[in-house]
């Protein structure tokens, strides 16, 4: 198709049902039709989709039949990204290509050197426009566009972060309704490179000052639900200490806000950078929390359970217990601890 005279609109992504190309051109090499299938080499081949989606350049083995398509040592290269990939789609007849992101079966091996800019990303699930960051990517998808697995994925961006995991999303390309099931077996990662990443418009790096002080992070971690509703489990060890911790996370409608619920264990935390004060440096603990909110003016906490091993202006307290409540920005605390040195049983505020 020639070039669209008129302005593509591409923060609306790709319309799969609709999908057009224009400047199309190739080289095909050793073309055979057997019966009714046709196999070829494509030595290169180079198009821009109507979205603005360009594939600068392409080159695969290639069969199709009206049951499968398989591409197999493919090098694809677009604008940001370069895949090395073997692919194989599957689908009863070309009819089911009318529905292609729920009735098409992918089975896909991503091969080392593939490396993919999330912004390409964006032209499939048009919320993530103005993401920008490349991740190297190897491992096993498959299944269609709106229920996809992945066996085995290892993603690295950046300087030194990398990603080893398991898992399925189910309900793309609606991002806000997509369920996520991950196991994340590892993942390293530090400030630097979590905070070069560009995110969508209205999307911000959540606590980026403990993040920053947490310099290395290595964590594992699982991850079930959507967005706006789900349910994660972490274990992370950084420079300030060691967290266990499981979360619920879910959009209340009558609030127009997020509520929260979990616990949180640890054998020894640096508190300071995370509640700055003049007392406590590090502690051991067990807490139960939940809140409503993330805007520190509006945000309503409570949180409840033991210390231990604390080191309190350079002593070490066996044995505390608390409980605190933040609203309106001001921060209540009932503290009763026993031990040698002192015994307490206090009521503090703080705004």
């Amino acid at each position: 198709l020639p070039e669209p005279s008129h302005a593509t609109h591409y923060e609306e992504g790709v319309d799969i049902s609709h999908m057009r190309y224009y400047g199309t051109s190739g080289y095909f090499r050793n073309v055979y039709v057997n019966c009714d299938s046709v196999t070829c080499r494509v030595v290169s081949l180079s198009t821009t989709e109507a979205s603005g989606l360009r594939v600068i350049d392409l080159s695969m083995d290639v069969e199709v039949s009206p049951h499968c398509i398989v591409a197999t040592n493919m090098d694809l290269q677009t604008a940001d990204s370069r895949l090395f990939m073997d692919a194989r789609l599957y689908y009863h007849g070309w009819d089911e290509m009318q529905d292609y992101l729920n009735t098409v079966r992918h089975d896909v091996t991503l091969k080392t050197g593939t490396e993919v800019n999330l912004r390409d990303a964006a032209y499939w699930a048009p919320e993530l426009w103005g993401i920008d960051c490349k991740v190297a990517v190897q491992g096993h998808i498959h299944g269609t566009v709106s229920d996809m697995q992945a066996d085995g994925l290892i993603a690295s961006f950046g300087e030194s972060s990398e990603v080893f995991l398991d898992g399925s999303i189910q309900g793309l390309p609606y991002i806000k309704t997509t369920r996520i099931d991950a196991d994340v077996h590892r993942l390293h990662t530090n400030y630097d490179d979590l905070a070069a990443v560009r995110h969508p418009e209205g999307i911000k790096m959540l606590l980026p000052e403990i993040i920053s002080q947490m310099k290395v992070i290595d964590m594992d971690a699982s991850l079930h639900g959507r967005l706006s509703d789900c349910e994660a489990y972490f274990n992370i060890n950084s420079l300030i200490g060691d967290l266990e911790g499981h979360a619920k996370l879910a959009y209340d409608s009558t609030e127009q806000d997020y509520t929260y619920v979990g616990d949180l264990d640890s054998r020894d935390l640096g508190i300071r950078p995370i509640l700055p004060n003049e007392w406590v440096s590090r502690t051991g603990m067990h807490l139960s929390f939940q809140g409503t909110g993330f805007d520190p003016e509006t945000l309503e906490a409570s949180m409840e359970g033991r210390l231990y091993n604390t080191q309190f202006r350079g002593h070490n307290l066996s044995r505390t217990t608390l409980s605190a409540e933040l609203a309106e920005q001001v921060l209540n605390v009932d503290l009763q601890l026993k031990d040698t040195l002192i015994n307490l049983d206090a009521t503090l505020s703080a705004d």
